[in-house]
């Protein structure tokens, strides 16, 4: 289920709108996160890439077959659409048709191997994008010790900051003076002198242990957990798990004032520990999620220490309480076995917990420090601004995309991300079990105006940005150029005659997605050439190509059916009369909310979903479309905005012809059947869209409803013998049942 799909839909919108021009919009959906670093708000144009079937099966046991059929996909959809070929023809063998050997298919697939699909995560707003993207940089700077980074003038005069405010004595730490000790799942805790809390008792799966306490301190500015290790405890603790572990799921600090009884929470800022489990660390004991933790394993058997600091200092009186929840709830018995709650009024607890290196470097007096114990310092002041900025800013969204950003692609126990791309082996016949030459990433050898073959070098002139690129990303980046250059042929002439069949129900060449030997031939082949140079001309301005074709002579002559010119061309290839057709599944649906005045002009956002939704069968739902309330708003959204699920169909959508989902599908077919008559009739949206309808005209001509039916409906008014039927039907049935006629009219259905 791809609920993170719809930004792409959305991205579409906008980039149509906006008149993108074709070429740069097709680059951005093929390498926005390598053309585009600065601008984030591109990344859901990587959706296209992602936008075919998902073989989870084959995924979860054969991940090498997978691989090969996932790129396919990729390869046909880029090659199928944008340049209307058929090169998945070539898989298992030289392309029978045209001149495409199997070498160039598997070339084409040496591109997509370095991509994965996921949900990618990316900044909608671009200078919070360009923040998070700054803070990442001088993370991996800190991380790698990068001392270009980490020397620059900035960032030292960060240091110096950073080390006046640290101020130059650890923080001594208060024991909490122990209340009450409760908990609730069993586990009994035995204080001691030490104000050390030992865990004794039964060994419940989880427990959440409630601590209240006091201090004599007025002003405290952070908390200290402390987990001893001790021989009673399995593998000497400091956990009650068999390894020794535990898992602190959340960390609630709460204060209760002398003169109240309800406890108010106290927002933590930071928490840092001595050790973090690889996957479980300290940040996850205050991120609200319940089912992440804070863990220490493989270091058990030794003490640990765990510092929080607050958000702001917390004044204190006497007889005030402070409360702590320790709650730990992964189960299997991660339960803490021996612990101590510590207080400070010092403004930067965490400074006792600073790594060995930096304290040995802030020991040593700033004009006496190496050029080791400065990048040390440097490093740690970085990693703690970046970390901070990363907290400050908004989580960011998600998209399904493709990325070779790996690390914000899904784990799973069968798809994890990899480091560099596969290698693609040209198969014999097509058998994966019998790999021939190694394939070089490249495009089609029968065209010229470009290599047909990529390098991996850079991708860009700018070498400042080699954290950008990739040998993943300079195969995708040639590919749209190859693509998108500008005597690329093909490129230009099939988004052309994929606009010239929208508006007339048929391309110049009716075989859209296939230009090659066993397509049609074009029908007006300078035309379509004429057109490919005008969109090129104006700058790949879509808007100027409608235009163009709406004011054309041929667009504006009139539908009429000739007899004489039927005679010679039935199928009006020549165009000698104007286009006419049906009404596809989404504007018929649209239609009749619109003229109702219920539709919802809402752009963008999470789809809505006109389907009740039951549990699913391993990866398969279960989906009932029959029981839907049309009466919701989201059922008034355009039809472009609903959530469809590729392999199950909408009943009604399906009967008027929308297409598969799991299939391109470049030109829908036009069908007349009894199931379509019976829906166009019967079904409860075209039951309740009726009604709609009848209430609306009664509304705005309450004196002659079935004139406003007309004229809304027909764009005319009704002939007198009209009028008189219309009004008979009326008396008998109610204006909605006349209003069910007309909308199954084909006067209404059809376009001409």
């Amino acid at each position: 289920m791809r609920t993170n799909a719809w930004p792409y839909r959305d991205y579409v919108i906008e980039s149509l709108n906006q008149d993108t021009p074709w070429d740069e919009w097709i680059r951005q959906q093929l390498a926005a996160d390598v053309l585009y670093p600065n601008h984030p708000e591109l990344i859901p144009a990587l959706g296209f890439l992602a936008a075919g079937p998902w073989d989870h099966s084959t995924a979860a046991t054969a991940q090498t077959t997978f691989d090969y059929i996932d790129r396919d996909e990729m390869v046909t959809q880029v090659m199928s659409v944008l340049t209307s070929t058929t090169v998945h023809c070539a898989r298992c063998h030289n392309h029978k048709f045209d001149p495409i050997p199997q070498a160039d298919y598997y070339a084409l697939q040496a591109v997509f191997a370095g991509v994965g699909r996921g949900n990618v995560a990316y900044d909608s707003d671009p200078e919070i994008g360009r923040q998070r993207q700054a803070a990442l940089r001088l993370k991996q700077a800190a991380e790698t010790r990068d001392v270009g980074q980490l020397q620059t003038i900035t960032l030292q005069q960060a240091v110096t900051k950073w080390e006046a405010e640290q101020g130059t004595g650890k923080p001594s730490w208060t024991p909490l003076q122990i209340d009450t000790l409760l908990t609730t799942e069993g586990t009994e805790l035995k204080p001691s002198p030490e104000q050390l809390i030992e865990a004794t008792g039964p060994r419940p799966a989880t427990e959440n242990c409630i601590i209240t306490g006091r201090t004599s301190l007025s002003e405290i500015n952070g908390l200290r957990l402390e987990v001893f290790r001790d021989d009673k405890l399995p593998m000497g603790g400091p956990g009650r798990n068999d390894n020794g572990n535990f898992h602190l799921s959340e960390i609630v600090i709460e204060h209760i004032p002398a003169d109240q009884s309800t406890p108010q929470k106290i927002s933590i800022a930071q928490a840092v520990s001595d050790f973090d489990q690889s996957g479980w660390t300290i940040a996850h004991a205050i991120d609200g999620n319940t089912t992440t933790a804070w863990g220490i394993f493989p270091e058990v058997g030794k003490d640990h220490t765990a510092i929080f600091q607050f958000a702001s200092p917390l004044k204190l009186k006497a007889t005030d309480r402070i409360v702590v929840h320790l709650r730990q709830l992964h189960g299997g018995f991660h339960t803490i076995g021996k612990f101590r709650l510590s207080v400070t009024d010092q403004s930067n607890p965490q400074l006792a917990l600073l790594p060995q290196p930096v304290q040995a470097a802030l020991a040593v007096p700033r004009d006496q420090r190496s050029d080791a114990e400065q990048i040390e310092l440097a490093a740690f002041v970085a990693s703690q601004f970046a970390a901070s900025t990363l907290k400050s800013l908004p989580p960011p969204s998600y998209v399904y995309a493709t990325a070779s950003r790996f690390d914000s692609l899904p784990e799973s126990g069968f798809y994890a991300p990899w480091t560099a791309p596969k290698k693609v082996y040209v198969l014999n016949r097509g058998d994966i079990a019998k790999p021939m030459d190694e394939a070089q990433s490249g495009a089609l050898t029968c065209l010229g105006h470009a290599p047909s073959r990529f390098s991996d070098g850079p991708a860009t002139t700018d070498l400042s940005r080699d954290d950008v690129w990739n040998s993943e990303a300079s195969r995708r980046v040639a590919l749209a150029h190859w693509l998108t250059h500008q005597e690329n042929p093909l490129f230009w002439r099939s988004i052309v005659n994929r606009i010239w069949q929208h508006h007339f129900g048929r391309g110049i060449v009716d075989t859209p997605n296939d230009f090659g030997r066993m397509g049609s031939l074009p029908t007006h082949p300078e035309l379509l050439d004429w057109l490919a140079y005008q969109l090129r001309r104006q700058g790949g301005s879509m808007k100027h190509l409608h235009k163009l074709i709406v004011t054309s002579e041929a667009y504006r002559r009139a539908s009429d059916n000739l007899p004489a010119n039927s005679s010679i061309d039935p199928d009006n290839r020549m165009v000698w009369r104007g286009p006419t057709q049906r009404l596809d599944a989404e504007s018929y649906r649209d239609s009749l909310i619109y003229l109702a005045h219920s539709i919802d002009f809402q752009m963008g956002g999470v789809a809505a979903q006109w389907f009740k939704l039951g549990p699913g069968i391993q990866i398969t739902p279960s989906v009932d479309y029959s029981n839907y309330d049309w009466t919701q708003p989201a059922a008034h959204r355009r039809t472009i905005y609903r959530f469809v699920y590729r392999g199950i169909q909408d009943p009604f959508m399906e009967a008027l012809d929308f297409p598969d989902l799991a299939q391109l599908t470049p030109t829908r077919s036009t069908t007349a059947s009894p199931l379509q008559a019976l829906a166009l009739w019967n079904h409860d949206f075209v039951l309740y869209a009726a009604q709609e309808l009848a209430d609306y005209f009664q509304r705005i001509a309450p004196e002659d409803p079935i004139d406003a039916a007309f004229q809304n409906l027909f764009l005319r008014s009704p002939s007198e013998a009209e009028r008189i039927t219309a009004s008979e039907h009326q008396k008998l049935h109610g204006l909605a049942s006349l209003v069910r006629i007309m909308i199954n009219s084909n006067e209404f259905m059809i376009l001409q």
